[in-house]
C-alpha cells in the first residue's frame, strides 16, 4: 500500500509517527543540513550530485555520520521501493547534530540522520507554459547562503509575503545584485542572453541549477554566471527559476507586472523541455 514514510537512524514509520528527541540540536538550534530530491520514472535524480552537496554542508558544520555514500543510497532506493508513491517520489534528508543538553556537545553526540518521503505531482503543463507569480524581496539571510543549513527563517518569511500578494515565489535581492528565490536558483534573458548569478557562496549551488546549465550547453546555449541587479531583472524579457521540485519554471509576473508577455518566454520554455528531456533519460 502506497504511503509516506519516514526513516530515522534505522527505524522506518509513517511520516506521522515519527519522532526526534525535545533536546535534538537541530530542533534547539538548527544545527544540521538537508538535501531534496526526487524521482523521474522511479529513480532518484541526480543522487550522486546530492551527495556532493550534502558532503561540503556537513564538513562546513563539523559533522559526520557513519554510514557511507552507498549506506545512504540503499535506504533511499529502499524507502522509495516501500512508498510506493505515484507519480513520483520526493525524498527529503536531514541530518541534524544529535541530542545533547542546551549548549553542550561532547564526542559521544550522535548524529539524527532522518529521511522522509512525499508523493510529487510534477508541474503541470499547463503550468509550464503559462508561467508563475512572483514578488522580489530583500535578501536579509544569513551569511552562508551555500550551505544548505537548517536555518530557514528569512526564507519562509519571504515566501510568507509572497503568498500574501498571490504568488508563488519570492525572488531575494541586495544591495549588489539578485540571489536567489527562497527555494529556487534564478535565470534571466537579458538582451537575448541567459545569466543566472555566479555560485561563489553567495547562492546555494543547486543540482537542478547545474543541470538545465548542462542542458542548455549540450545544445550550443551560452549561460552567462554574473551578478545582476533587480533593476534588470524587472526589465528581463524572460524570467524562469529552477529547483529540485519544480524542475525549470517561468516566471510570467513579477511584483505585479508582466515579464515579457506575461507568460513563460521561448527560452523558458525550450530549457525547461530539454532538462525533463535529461532528467528522464539518465
Amino acid at each position: 500500500m502506497s504511503q509516506e514514510l519516514a526513516w530515522i537512524n534505522g527505524t522506518v514509520t509513517s511520516v506521522e509517527e515519527a519522532r526526534v528527541p525535545f533536546l535534538d540540536h537541530g530542533y534547539l538550534f538548527g544545527y544540521g543540513v538537508y538535501e531534496s530530491m526526487r524521482t523521474y520514472g522511479g529513480r532518484i535524480f541526480a543522487l550522486q550530485e546530492h551527495f556532493d552537496r550534502l558532503e561540503k554542508s556537513l564538513k562546513a558544520l563539523n559533522l559526520s555520520i557513519d554510514m557511507s555514500r552507498r549506506d545512504l543510497e540503499r535506504v533511499l532506493v529502499d524507502l522509495v521501493g516501500q512508498s510506493d508513491l505515484k507519480p513520483e517520489t520526493t525524498l527529503y534528508l536531514q541530518i541534524t547534530r544529535g541530542p545533547a543538553p542546551r549548549h553542550q556537545v561532547s564526542p559521544e553526540t550522535k548524529p539524527i540522520v532522518a529521511i522522509m518521503t512525499s508523493c510529487l505531482h510534477p508541474v503541470s503543463k499547463e503550468a509550464q507554459r503559462q508561467g508563475i507569480q512572483a514578488i522580489s524581496c530583500p535578501d536579509e539571510r544569513w551569511q552562508h547562503p551555500h550551505i544548505k543549513s537548517l536555518n530557514l527563517l528569512p526564507n519562509a518569511l519571504a515566501r510568507i509575503e509572497a503568498e500574501k500578494a498571490g504568488a508563488q515565489e519570492a525572488i531575494l535581492y541586495n544591495a549588489r545584485s539578485v540571489t536567489e528565490g527562497t527555494m529556487s536558483n534564478v535565470f534571466a534573458v537579458l538582451d537575448g542572453v541567459i545569466v543566472t548569478p555566479p555560485a561563489d557562496g553567495r547562492i546555494l549551488e543547486g543540482v537542478t541549477r547545474v543541470k538545465v546549465m548542462e542542458a542548455a550547453a549540450a545544445r550550443g546555449w551560452d549561460i552567462v554566471e554574473r551578478y545582476f541587479s533587480i533593476e534588470e531583472l524587472r526589465r528581463a524579457e524572460e524570467i524562469f527559476i529552477s529547483s529540485t521540485g519544480i524542475a525549470a519554471l517561468g516566471v510570467a509576473v513579477l511584483d505585479g507586472q508582466d515579464v515579457g508577455k506575461g507568460r513563460t518566454g521561448p527560452m523558458s520554455l525550450q530549457i525547461g523541455e530539454w532538462f525533463l528531456q535529461e532528467a528522464m533519460g539518465e
